[in-house]
């Protein structure tokens, strides 16, 4: 593992050093480390491209498919203004731009917008000046600016038999097919990799260059891992003569893809999509430490958006919400995606930040840690207490962020006293069949659906046949009038579904489909009323239990399904008490008894002279710290030589 860390500190120092390149603003780091000589030249270009983790803004977590011409330059004239200095330089429009329809989600019919090639370009009624024009105004702004694609080519090209542009006649339908079909988005079919298919992604790759694009984020493609077209992509981006940085999504790639994927990407998802909820940020631990070791100049393991600010546009974009995150769980997150190099793209509307955003995107301490920081790691891991650690490379300073993940700040429900819990449902075990006693005077029941502590990827759960058994043994399926209510706060889609799956599709489980039930996503909480039935009891609750079809068979798919006699919210919550977290300065390398001054990198107050594991601050359940620390005089070890230091940001 420490092989793995010099190799990273190398690469990066010879990096930085042999291109020259550096973000808008900040200086290039002038360092030597002892008898290091940087890369050798063998590194494929698109690394170059990439220096340090990308710093930007995308469109998805405030407008979702909706981001029209207008709000892409807005925010890239607030980023000019406010925030190009600090290293934020890309402007990235996410999903669906090639369609008519401004909405908040996957509008079904839509509008689509190709040219003659079977390409899709963008609707002049969301983007009356085209692409060409949009990126000319942000490079003048000195930014750059980056799209999102799905994987394959788009239906309405095949059905049409729309010509492939160079492949003389070759029509988009011989190209693709309906195998491997996204499950949430069925825009487009898959490319079929052979030298007409090829001819198909360096078409649209030349067209993007036409553009100006310098970043392209491709989703449906990370997991389940498409090596073929991510290796069609690549080349394709290499053909096109123009320095386009490869994003893959969505998450959480598998990490037996780990030694591959990093030899076509610049970047790539850890995890599916985050939203500001805590049970998806305290998810990221465990999958950074996974990854951290695959992280290096060029190619970063991806955390995802920063879901905080102005989120969720109406479509209208008149009403919007701010972030769900407590202010320390936001600190949390800036913190954990800047000591482990995730990529920064800030994901609120930019112009509606107030000015707690905006200092959390202008720490210059911790954009330099994210930026330039060597030798990430977890240091310790122990009771809901975690410290990652890094090394500036032409300082020789230290950086250390220490996490409280202990307490309940933040969650909405209690998992205790279930009537009856499930095992774990996930293809190795799609169903479970469930039944429970409803005893007299009860009026109520709550079904929840929760993510069996592993994150909610792809959950998509089915309660089958729910319906209430009568006294009589007739049985009474659930309507919708049944619902008193239902939370999907911490679900991705903020929605249930009587009588069809998710995509309004039909209800599957396990190869067999079902006309009644409820589909929701984990974590959803569905309160049922017990209903009156004129001289009958209710005696019991039955259900089927399981994995719907429209997650597609993906292997992060895990759920648990709870039955409660009461409303579990709010019960029995854990109290929010601070507690010590120890950070320990002989695993950062520091001798034993080595005095250090210890900094705090948001308030820049300087704490004391410390030594050891004395440094052991209170935090506050969800709450982390972020510290610089300084030896009193140089050690061996660590030795950094620094020629004509300059600041890492200025």
């Amino acid at each position: 593992m420490k092989k793995m860390f010099a190799v990273f500190t190398i690469a990066l120092l010879g990096l930085i050093l042999a291109s020259g390149l550096c973000h808008a603003g900040n200086p290039i780091i002038n360092a030597e480390l002892d008898n290091v000589k940087g890369q050798d030249g063998s590194e494929p270009a698109y690394r170059k491209w990439a220096l340090t983790p990308p710093m930007g803004w995308n469109s998805w977590d405030c407008f979702n498919a909706g981001a029209t011409e207008t709000q892409i330059l807005q925010n890239a004239e607030y980023m000019r203004d406010h925030l190009k200095e600090y290293g934020w330089e890309y402007i990235v429009l996410d999903i669906r731009w090639y369609v008519a329809e401004s909405a908040n989600y996957y509008i079904q019919p839509a509008t689509y917008s190709l040219d003659e090639w079977g390409r899709y370009v963008p609707p002049t009624v969301r983007f009356p000046n085209g692409f060409k024009s949009m990126a000319d105004k942000i490079h003048a702004m000195g930014l750059k600016f980056g799209i999102h694609i799905m994987r394959g080519l788009p239906k309405e090209a095949a059905h049409r038999k729309l010509p492939v542009k160079g492949a003389n006649g070759v029509t988009c339908d011989q190209i693709s097919n309906n195998e491997m079909e996204c499950p949430w988005l069925q825009d487009n079919y898959k490319v079929i990799n052979n030298e007409n298919g090829q001819l198909y992604y360096n078409s649209i790759f030349d067209l993007y260059a036409e553009w100006g694009v310098d970043f392209v984020k491709v989703d449906d493609i990370s997991r389940p891992f498409h090596e073929d077209e991510i290796q069609m992509v690549r080349e394709a981006i290499d053909r096109s003569g123009r320095p386009i940085v490869l994003s893959l999504s969505p998450g959480k790639t598998d990490l037996q893809y780990a030694d591959k994927v990093g030899n076509y990407a610049n970047m790539w998802r850890m995890t599916d999509d985050l939203w500001d909820r805590w049970k998806d940020i305290y998810a990221i631990f465990e999958r950074a430490r996974k990854w951290a070791p695959y992280c290096r100049p060029g190619c970063y393991p991806d955390a995802d958006m920063i879901p905080i600010g102005a989120l969720d546009y109406a479509s209208d974009f008149t009403s919007h919400r701010y972030s769900k995150l407590t202010d320390n769980e936001q600190k949390t997150l800036m913190n954990l995606w800047g000591v482990i190099h995730s990529p920064l793209m800030f994901g609120g509307n930019l112009p509606a930040n107030t000015e707690k955003e905006l200092q959390l995107m202008t720490n210059r301490d911790l954009i330099a840690m994210n930026q330039y920081g060597v030798d990430a790691r977890e240091i310790y891991n122990e009771s809901g207490k975690v410290v990652w650690a890094s090394m500036n490379p032409a300082t020789g300073e230290h950086y250390a962020c220490l996490f409280n993940l202990k307490g309940s700040a933040g969650e909405k429900y209690s998992t205790e006293g279930a009537t009856h819990t499930t095992q774990v449902i996930a293809y190795t075990l799609p169903y479970e069949d469930v039944e429970i006693n409803i005893p007299t005077g009860i009026n109520q029941i709550t079904l929840l659906c929760d993510d069996a502590e592993d994150g909610n990827d792809y959950d998509h759960g089915d309660w089958i046949n729910a319906r209430f058994v009568l006294d009589n043994g007739d049985e009474v399926f659930i309507t919708e009038d049944d619902i008193i209510h239902y939370d999907v706060d911490d679900s991705f889609y903020k929605y249930i579904k009587i009588n069809k799956n998710l995509f309004d599709g039909a209800l599957k489980v396990a190869g067999t489909e079902y006309f009644n039930g409820i589909a929701c996503h984990a974590h959803t909480r569905v309160n049922l009323r017990v209903p009156p039935i004129a001289g009958r009891q209710v005696v019991k609750f039955k259900s089927r239990c399981g994995v719907d079809a429209s997650a597609g068979g993906n292997n992060a798919t895990s759920m648990r399904f709870m039955i409660f006699l009461f409303d579990p919210t709010g019960n029995e919550l854990m109290p929010n008490s601070a507690v010590p977290v120890a950070l320990p300065l002989t695993e950062l390398g520091f001798s034993p008894n080595q005095e250090c001054r210890i900094t705090d990198g948001w308030s820049k107050e300087v704490l004391g002279v410390y030594k050891n594991d004395e440094f052991r601050p209170e935090l506050e359940a969800h709450q982390s710290g972020f510290y610089i620390i300084t030896p009193k005089q140089e050690t061996a070890i660590n030795k950094v030589t620094v020629s004509k230091q300059s600041e890492i940001i200025k």
